[in-house]
């Protein structure tokens, strides 16, 4: 299979991954206190009861985004100085994720009234996405998984800036090791500032389905592939206690069977048996998957509480998917088409190939 076709229906599951984490906030969410307790918000799962024992699951498209970036940030490291890796990452991450902060800082402002009290420390600390290590909150819960992602792309800088990062099969069995023992006897207790524990499978085995696409599986992609599913197996119950409101004897079997489905899937896309031809509305989809992820949740789950009682849920449904995706539209053609797109560029011709643009401006 080409690259032209395995990246184009990457990008297409990109699109179902942040569609169903959107689903599961519209529709399998419990209640929520805001404003310092002040107000409780409408529990979605209430609203859609018809819909929750089916979507209460789709939470598991976070997973499935893990896998896939796994796949392609190894894809791009293994091409890139680690120069040009920061700055592709860079741009791609922040300023998509500046304009979420300010639209969601927006919605909180307006519906908050005078109970809005996020600070102006806050409010910048969480455009770094280092707000964590500063014990700052997230201004919207869904960008826990961005903390993820900066964790796992700065080890990929570290490994291309001591020149090992094409030593693949040592340092991913060191992350394994790393990721068993965290799992064992939570040590090293330093792991979580570094990596995510309870993650780091899906990172891994989205590496080794690229290193196994492109090189031919052998024995040790298939043990670090069943070391992966093992570990995934073994924080699905975490992640019910977390993600599922109301739990059922099922509901760890049934997450189980969507992981390891998504395994199966990835494996078969990397093996070439499952694949798409180029299309512009693939790349659209594919590019529309950061910003709906962003933007989606604080805007839909106020209008759910402001308007469930008054307008038929699924039209409210319908009316909040189609205004999601429209803003996730303005944001890619207006941020990540063009401001990321000519920052991008400008931070290259200045750090990468500041020869080049010295010799043409001359």
């Amino acid at each position: 299979m080409s690259e032209r076709h395995r990246y184009h229906l990457i990008d297409l599951v990109r699109f179902v991954a942040a569609f169903m984490v959107m689903v599961f906030h519209y529709t399998a969410l419990g209640a929520a206190d805001v404003m310092e307790g002040r107000k409780r918000l409408l529990a979605p799962m209430e609203v859609y009861p018809d819909l929750y024992p089916v979507t209460k699951y789709w939470f598991l498209g976070v997973e499935l985004f893990f896998l896939i970036s796994g796949f392609v940030i190894l894809a791009s490291a293994l091409n890139r100085s680690a120069l040009e890796f920061a700055i592709s990452r860079g741009t791609r991450l922040y300023p998509t994720l500046w304009a979420a902060i300010l639209f969601t800082t927006a919605i909180l402002f307006y519906f908050h009234g005078p109970y809005f009290n996020m600070s102006l420390v806050d409010f910048f600390a969480n455009l770094t996405l280092l707000n964590d290590y500063m014990h700052i909150g997230d201004i919207d819960p869904v960008f826990w998984t961005l903390h993820m992602e900066l964790q796992f792309y700065g080890c990929v800088f570290l490994l291309i800036v001591c020149g090992i990062v094409q030593r693949v099969h040592w340092w991913l069995a060191a992350w394994m090791a790393l990721t068993i023992c965290y799992a064992v006897f939570k040590q090293p207790f330093f792991m979580p500032w570094f990596l995510p524990p309870a993650y780091s499978a899906y990172f891994i085995a989205g590496c080794v389905f690229y290193l196994g696409g492109q090189q031919g599986y052998r024995l040790f992609h298939w043990i670090m592939l069943a070391l992966c599913v093992l570990l995934s197996v073994y924080h699905v119950p975490a992640l019910v206690r977390q993600f599922i409101e109301v739990e059922h004897a099922a509901d760890q079997w049934i997450c189980t069977g969507i992981i390891l489905g998504f395994y199966v899937f990835m494996f078969l896309i990397s093996i070439g048996r499952l694949n798409i031809k180029a299309s512009s509305t693939i790349v659209l989809l594919g590019g529309l998957s950061y910003p709906l992820y962003l933007t989606h949740h604080m805007f839909g789950r106020y209008l759910i509480d402001l308007l469930a009682p008054v307008v038929n849920a699924y039209l409210l449904l319908l009316g909040l998917t189609i205004l999601a995706m429209g803003l996730a539209f303005i944001i890619y053609v207006a941020v990540d088409k063009r401001m990321a797109k000519s920052l991008r560029a400008f931070l290259t011709r200045l750090l990468v190939n500041p020869q080049k643009s010295v010799t043409i401006s001359g």
